[in-house]
Parts: C-alpha cells; structure tokens; sequence
C-alpha cells in the first residue's frame, strides 16, 4: 500500500509543482514558445528570399536610369525629396509581402 501512496505523491508531483504551475501549463507554454520560433525562422527565411528576389530584379538600377532621363532641375528635386528611396521601398515591401504570402500558402 506504501508503493501506491509512494506512486500517487510522485505522479502528482511530476504534474505539479511548488510554484503552482502544472505540468500541462509548462507543455502548453512550451508548445506557444516553440510555435513562435518556428515563426521567426519562418519569417527570417522569407526575407532571405524576398532579398534575392530584390536583388534580381535590381529595381534601384533601373530607377537610376529612369531618374536619370530626366531634366537636371527636376532630377535634382526628386532626389532630394528622397523619390526613388521611397520607390523603393515601396516595391521591397511588396516583393516581401508577396513572398510571405506564398510562404505561408
């Protein structure tokens, strides 16, 4: 009978601890921590992509000659408003969003 009470305390014990937090309460933290890790790592791959994506297609090359083109007054007022930095960004944010709508498909 001691062998049952002697079970029973440990089996409790492994479930519980003294601080109050259970056993399924650590596997479900554990479960959440590991779930946002693999988002991360899911997240930082994407990336990775989205910036050989960015690199091939060379889209600040390509803007460079466009801007280019233009008169030296206005091309000198469009780089100082910064244009073709905000162009893009704007197209590395679609490349990566487009990429992490495929990741995640």
């Amino acid at each position: 009978m001691e062998f049952l009470t002697d079970a029973m305390q440990w089996f409790t014990d492994f479930f519980s601890n003294e601080t109050g937090v259970g056993f399924f309460d650590r596997l479900q933290a554990y479960a959440f921590l590991a779930w946002v890790q693999i988002q991360k790592f899911a997240i930082q791959n994407a990336w990775n992509v989205a910036k050989a994506v960015i690199e091939t297609l060379d889209i600040s090359a390509t803007l460079e000659s466009a801007f280019s083109s233009l008169d030296s007054t206005i091309a000198e007022f469009i780089t100082v408003l910064r244009v073709p930095d905000f162009i893009n960004l704007v197209a590395q944010a679609h490349v990566t969003k487009a990429v992490l709508s495929f990741m995640r498909s």
